[in-house]
């Protein structure tokens, strides 16, 4: 069994991961390197991962089955990955299928349909992560690759029955209630080798045309139109991207104001 990993930096330097209450978690912020820290849970010794493809896509840059490999040797990893599963409507990304199934990965297909297109994916997900707990008692971590808040509730029963849950995301839209959650948090990026130095200062594009490029590239991608997404995506275009320099506190207010703009057509889901 692979030893726990050795090092790890919480926000705002070097320093030792926090412990609190009886679980001893440890929360280390998305858009940090693995840096040191104290002692983590016992745990039965092999590894579940499940993807939720949706909301990692963004975060691949050319080389899938090596960006992969690299995330599968890391020291997040404890003991043996029994179970890789990754979720999506695969319609949506046939690019991907030769990659991951290279990997060894199990595909598993979520259909979108209508307005619960979003919540197709996840609610399979989190149903085989229950199962696993009861079906494959030999499983002891599960690292759960997805930055969003709709699995906080999942890593928390998954916990309740003494299970080790590492999150894995995109640090530019990971949710802080997911990762206030997981006993630990790791950026996608960091660990798989794609890290880049993020350049100084304010950006200096217009936010409503870096906004227009966003959506004209998801388009054009056949992306799925969220507005989590689409701050990945103008991330993406420009690193230093931070809708508080345009005067919004949220994210989703910077959303409201582009519609009212006509930059981009918002449509709430019921």
């Amino acid at each position: 069994m692979r030893r726990q990993p050795a090092d790890r930096v919480r926000q705002g330097g070097p320093h030792t991961g926090t412990r609190s209450g009886r679980n001893h978690t440890t929360v280390t912020y998305p858009h940090l390197r693995p840096g040191r820290t104290a002692e983590l849970a016992l745990h039965a010794p092999n590894a579940a991962l499940l993807i939720d493809f949706d909301n990692v896509t963004l975060g691949i840059q050319s080389d899938l089955t090596k960006e992969l490999r690299t995330l599968l040797n890391s020291d997040i990893i404890k003991g043996k990955v029994a179970v890789q599963r990754a979720y999506a409507d695969w319609r949506r990304y046939p690019q991907y299928i030769a990659p991951l199934s290279a990997s060894s990965i199990d595909l598993i297909f979520a259909p979108a349909f209508g307005s619960t297109k979003k919540n197709a994916t996840d609610i399979r997900l989190a149903i085989d992560a229950i199962e696993l707990v009861f079906t494959r008692p030999e499983i002891g971590t599960f690292i759960i690759m997805s930055g969003d808040s709709d699995f906080s509730t999942m890593v928390i029963k998954l916990k309740e029955y003494g299970k080790y849950v590492i999150g894995v995301g995109i640090r530019e839209s990971a949710s802080d209630l997911l990762i206030q959650n997981c006993d630990e948090y790791f950026s996608y990026n960091d660990l798989a080798g794609l890290t880049k130095v993020p350049e100084a200062g304010a950006s200096t594009r217009d936010p409503w045309d870096l906004a227009r490029e966003a959506v004209v590239q998801m388009t054009r991608n056949g992306d799925v139109m969220r507005s989590d997404r689409l701050k990945q995506v103008m991330q993406q275009i420009d690193r230093n991207f931070d809708e508080k320099n345009a005067g919004f506190s949220r994210f989703s207010k910077f959303v409201i104001e582009a519609g009212q703009k006509g930059v981009l057509q918002v449509t709430k889901l019921e």
